[in-house]
Formats: structure tokens, C-alpha cells, sequence
């Protein structure tokens, strides 16, 4: 008995060994780090095409994609660890493989370490090789179907057809799905809610979302973050030869919350075309699409807030991330985790020496490009095409791709890409000295920001652009590092304040914005200036023939570091007062000292003024309106017995 146990024992250490280093490779950093190399998802037989991604909850990526390996097209998945490392089934797991063809997934997470697939269908077509349906499955994180086999139906296009269906979480373990439809003999955009169960909630064959006149083309969709969608697309509404970018935002009931038929987002010349959408995790979203106003396609992007307004005012249309030669196509998009976003695209800037790349970039909340150069995510010597992207949570984002290095069929890779971590702000004019940016309010440029790594002995330093921005990246992740500015002679800094220095600790990717600072130029003092009249009638007004009263106190108050401090000034023969060199920032209160036998006319109760300066401003006409009481006029008259009543006082009445 003692020796079957011990055998017993030996066996399960001998198991026990074999699951740890299984385990241990399942998570060990498998990333490849050459862009000519990268990663493998699939490279079975035939093709495999219309990759998409979505974030495993755990750092790694569940990726789906239309595969032909059967002799016609069915829907595989495959999950990848944080490190890389391949998790399920060899070149991935069945979710559909119905009679004809299953095309175009989309995926979003359920929010619980699966996903959610929607692709177009074939299975009902008959003899219309036109005629798509839409379906959709749930797979859980083994991969293993949660609902009907083969999935649900989410639109039956019977006599028409539906096409580019794509997807976002709603927040609650479904999905809303938004498709290209023609039921109106024309393409518009629908949309649809299906539960985690597989369930449809909304009306049968969805909700329209946008069905102007002409083609509304290439839907892109994302969350709002409260349970609805922003969704946008390529509009041809004014015209075929100008399609445009337009979006709209939808409740978790699909009802159309901005502007019927949707908001522009870009109505520039020229085509803007496929567009991708992120959430900007402030109920707003990130629009980025590829753009031939220049020529040839070039890559640019857009923020709109939570009602659909634009926030890059200064670039209405957008800015442009990208106007290399030759053609930049296929842009994608994420969230950053940190405000802002990460675009990837097919380039080809590099296609005399190798096919179409996939390149990548940072930008900020406000715009800004944190990478100093395009990230080379993919640079084989074939060509790639159609890339996703998903944030990984760690610092990072992985991209998944369709790649011709083995042949001409295609396969799945996919790459991670590494952020540094980054720093970055504004210089500005605080004009009125307040500490805060206002809207009037630019940046200075050429003004010098350090940065020091505290654990390090040197420290280095930048200078503010035109727009007074800059951008220290490139990080040491975990360091704490200590911003601060040059001051200047003149400048007074009102921002930051005790300290005038920032100590930011930095983590891996992380995107640390809105690093400003604020001073307004003491050379720039304000002025308040005005005059103190004698107001005969009374009626506050400074007229012809009322002049000013010299000899009176006027009184200014204002707040600093010490307390209230009172500054006061004697009106000349003219009746005029000024106080000068005053700094901007705060408010000044300016009131009169009253003399017996007057009443003030002007300005009314309370009889004060309380003035914001800002750097350099002259306020002047602060004026003071008193009349003498002791000067006051007297009314007379009698009261006669008009006896023939002509209305004139005659001699015997």
C-alpha cells in the first residue's frame, strides 16, 4: 500500500513538473522584437483574411479571421497570452464552418475573458451569391461556443444584402453591431443589440442609424462608455467624387442621440475613406481615416466630445498623423488607457524597397504626436494589409494583420508594440494671471523645460514649439522625474505653485499630458484709470456741463500673499485718478472715499468696482458720479382763484 502511494506520488511531482513548465511557456515573453519577423497566428493552407482583434481582459488578445482552409470561407479564432504565446488550438479554433461562405468578422470582448464574433453569412444565400446575412457567436476565453452552434441570427437580409459588419462591447456582456444595408435599394447604416445570451433587443432587423440620400459606406463603431455607441462612416451624401466622414451617437435603446442622420466629422475635398473609431473614456471618441485631399491617401484624425462637437477647432478636418509619399491607407485605431490614442496604417513609403508596411503612432488628448518617429510595426519584404489593433493594458498595444510573406494566399500575424513612457504639456501667457489657461490665452514657444530623472545625475532639457507644446518620451518606466520651466526676467510664473515644479513617477506606456505651465510678463502691469465728476442732476451720467471734482480719495483693494492691502490715489484739478503698474491675476475692488454733504449717483449700490487685470491691460473710464446735497434746489408757487377761468392769473383774481 505504502508503495502504490509512493508511486502515486512520484506520479503527480512528475505532473506536477510537466503542467508548471507548460504553463511556464504559455506566459513566457514570446514577442517577436525584428518588425521582418513578428508573430504567427495563422498560416494554414489557402487564405486567411479580415483579421480582428480584442483584449482577453489579461493582457493578451483574442483574434478572429475568415479562413479558407475548407474550400470556402469559415470563421477561426485564436487567443495569445500577454507574451505572445499561442493558447489555443494550432492555427486556431472553429467558430462557424456553415455551407457557403462566412466573411468579414468583427470582435469586441463580453467583458468576462471572451469574445463576441459577428461576421457575414452565406447559408441562406441559395443562388444569390449577393444575398449576406449577418450572425454572431460568443466564445468564452477556451474558446469554447456559448450559444446556438454555428451562431445567432442577427439580420436575415432576405432579398437584400448586408456587408462590413462591425462591433463594440454595450457594457453589460452583449454587444451593439452596426452593418452596411441595402433594404432600401440603397447602402445605409443599421445597427442592432444583441444580450449576452444571444438574444436580440431592439426592434427585428435593427435600427436605422443613418439613411440620407446616395451611399453610407465602411461603419465603424465603438463604445460610449454608458452603454450606447458611437458609430462612424463614409457619406457620399454630397457627392460620390467627395464621400465625407460622418458619426452619431446612439442610446443603449439605438436612439440616434445627435443630429438626424448623423454629424461631420470631415467634409474636406477630395475622398476621406475608411474610417475607424476609438472611445476617448470621456464619452467622446476618436475618429482617425484615410484622406486624398493631398493627392494621394494620406492618414489623419479627429476628437468629438460626448455631443458631437469637433475638439481640434484649429483643424476642423481634422489633423493630419501622417502625409508621407506614396499612400497611406487602412488606418486603425485604440485607446491608449492614458486619454489618448494609437493608430496604426498600411504604408507605403518604403514600397520601392519592400511591399505595404504597417506602421503606428501616439497621439495625446490634444492632438499631439508622442512618438518622435512612426512606429515600424511590420516591415517584411512582402506586403501586409487590413490591420487591427487592440490595447493590450500593459503599456502597449498588440496589432494583428493579413500578410503575403509565404504566399499569395495570405496568413495572420500579429506584433506587439512597446510604448515608452512619455511627458508632456503646454507653455502659455496666463494674460490675466489666474492660473488657469483661458480661451484667449496661447502658448509661448521657445521657452526651456527640464526634466530630471531623480535617480540620475544629469538633467536635460527641451524647448517649446510654436504652439508653446512639448513632449519629453522615450522614459525610463518607474523613474521618478521632476519637471519644472527657465523662468525668464519679466515673467512672473502663476502655474504650478508651491511647488512651481511637478515629481511624476512614470509607468510602463503611460502617457502623462497636460504638464503646463503659466506666467504672465510683469513688464505687461495693468492699469485702472477714471474720473470722479460732480453729477449736478444727478442722474449718473457724466454730462456737458458736469466737471470733474479734484481732491477726492479713490481707493483700490486688493488681495496678495501678506493679506488685503489698500493702495489709495487723490483726483487732480481735472478730477482724474489712476493706479499703475498693477500685477495681472485676481481682482481689483476700486471705490471712493465719501466727503459730507454728497450723494454718490454712480455706479449704483454698492458703489464699487471689482476688476480682473489682465497682463498689459488698461481699464479706464472707472468713473465716479456724487451731486452736493448741500446745494440742493427749491420748487415755488400759488394756488389763485381763476374767476373767469382763462387759465391766467388776471389782476383781480
Amino acid at each position: 500500500m505504502k508503495k502504490i502511494l509512493e508511486n502515486i506520488g512520484i506520479q503527480f511531482y512528475v505532473i506536477l513538473i510537466m503542467l508548471t513548465f507548460y504553463l511556464g511557456n504559455k506566459s513566457e515573453a514570446q514577442w517577436s522584437t525584428d518588425p521582418t519577423i513578428n508573430n504567427p497566428i495563422c498560416t494554414e493552407v489557402n487564405e486567411q483574411d479580415d483579421p480582428s482583434i480584442t483584449s482577453d481582459g489579461n493582457g493578451g488578445a483574442i483574434i478572429t479571421w475568415a479562413d479558407y482552409r475548407n474550400g470556402n470561407y469559415d470563421i477561426y479564432a485564436q487567443r495569445i497570452s500577454s507574451g505572445g504565446a499561442i493558447i489555443w488550438t494550432t492555427d486556431g479554433i472553429v467558430v462557424c464552418t456553415q455551407t457557403n461562405d462566412q466573411q468579414m468578422p468583427a470582435i469586441t470582448s463580453d467583458g468576462n475573458g471572451g469574445a463576441i464574433i459577428v461576421w457575414l453569412d452565406q447559408r441562406n444565400s441559395g443562388n444569390n451569391v449577393f444575398n449576406y446575412d449577418i450572425y454572431a457567436q460568443r466564445i468564452d476565453q477556451n474558446g469554447v461556443v456559448q450559444w446556438t452552434a454555428d451562431g445567432v441570427v442577427i439580420y436575415s437580409a432576405f432579398s437584400s444584402s448586408a456587408a462590413s459588419p462591425t462591433i463594440t462591447s454595450d457594457g453589460s456582456g452583449g454587444a451593439i453591431i452596426v452593418w452596411e444595408d441595402q433594404r432600401n435599394y440603397n447602402i445605409d447604416i443599421y445597427s442592432q443589440n444583441v444580450n449576452s445570451n444571444g438574444v436580440i433587443q431592439w426592434a427585428t432587423d435593427g435600427v436605422a442609424i443613418c439613411t440620407e440620400l446616395a451611399y453610407q459606406r465602411q461603419p465603424a463603431i465603438t463604445t460610449d462608455g454608458s452603454g450606447g455607441a458611437i458609430i462612424s462612416w463614409n457619406d457620399e451624401r454630397n457627392g460620390s467624387s467627395n464621400p465625407d466622414i460622418f458619426a452619431q451617437k446612439i442610446n443603449s435603446s439605438g436612439v440616434a442621440q445627435w443630429t438626424i442622420d448623423g454629424i461631420a466629422v470631415c467634409s474636406q475635398t477630395g475622398f476621406q475613406f475608411y474610417p475607424k473609431i476609438a472611445n476617448d473614456n470621456y464619452g467622446g471618441a476618436y475618429v482617425t481615416w484615410a484622406d486624398n485631399r493631398n493627392g494621394n491617401p494620406d492618414i489623419y484624425v479627429q476628437r468629438i466630445n460626448s455631443n458631437g462637437s469637433v475638439q481640434w477647432s484649429g483643424s476642423p478636418d481634422g489633423i493630419a498623423l501622417c502625409t508621407l509619399i506614396n499612400s497611406q491607407v487602412d488606418p486603425t485605431i485604440s485607446g491608449d488607457g492614458s486619454g489618448g490614442a494609437i493608430i496604426t496604417w498600411i504604408d507605403n513609403r518604403n514600397s520601392g524597397v519592400s511591399g505595404s508596411d504597417v506602421y503606428g503612432q501616439r497621439i495625446n488628448s490634444g492632438g499631439m504626436k508622442i512618438l518622435s518617429t512612426d512606429a515600424i510595426i511590420c516591415s517584411n519584404f512582402s506586403s501586409q494589409g487590413y490591420p487591427t489593433i487592440i490595447n493590450s493594458g500593459v503599456g502597449g498595444a498588440i496589432i494583428t494583420w493579413r500578410d503575403f510573406r509565404n504566399d499569395i494566399n495570405g496568413d495572420v500575424y500579429a506584433s506587439i508594440l512597446l510604448l515608452p513612457s512619455t511627458i508632456s504639456g503646454m507653455k502659455f501667457n496666463d494674460i490675466n494671471g489666474n492660473g488657469i489657461q483661458d480661451q484667449d490665452e496661447p502658448g509661448l514657444p521657445n521657452w526651456e523645460i527640464n526634466i530630471k530623472d531623480n535617480n540620475a545625475p544629469n538633467s536635460y532639457s527641451l524647448f517649446t514649439d510654436s504652439l508653446g507644446n512639448y513632449f519629453f518620451d522615450s522614459l525610463t518606466t518607474g523613474a521618478t522625474y521632476l519637471i519644472s520651466e527657465n523662468s525668464q526676467t519679466g515673467w512672473t510664473q502663476t502655474f504650478p505653485t508651491n511647488p512651481n515644479t511637478y515629481s511624476i513617477i512614470t509607468s510602463q506606456g503611460e502617457s502623462v499630458d497636460s504638464i503646463n505651465f503659466g506666467n504672465y510678463q510683469q513688464t505687461l502691469l495693468g492699469t485702472i484709470c477714471g474720473i470722479k465728476f460732480n453729477d449736478i442732476n444727478g442722474n449718473g451720467n457724466q454730462d456737458s456741463l458736469e466737471l470733474g471734482l479734484s481732491n477726492w480719495v479713490i481707493n483700490l483693494t486688493y488681495q496678495n500673499a501678506a493679506g488685503s492691502v489698500t493702495l489709495s490715489d487723490t483726483t487732480d484739478e481735472n478730477g482724474n485718478y489712476c493706479f499703475n503698474d498693477l500685477q495681472p491675476g485676481g481682482s481689483y475692488t476700486v471705490s471712493e472715499t465719501n466727503q459730507g454733504g454728497w450723494e454718490q449717483t454712480y455706479p449704483l449700490s454698492p458703489g464699487t468696482y471689482v476688476i480682473p487685470i489682465k497682463s498689459g491691460e488698461a481699464k479706464d473710464s472707472v468713473n465716479f458720479g456724487n451731486y452736493q446735497q448741500t446745494l440742493l434746489g427749491s420748487i415755488c408757487g400759488m394756488k389763485f382763484n381763476d374767476i373767469n377761468g382763462n387759465g391766467i392769473q388776471d389782476s383781480l383774481e
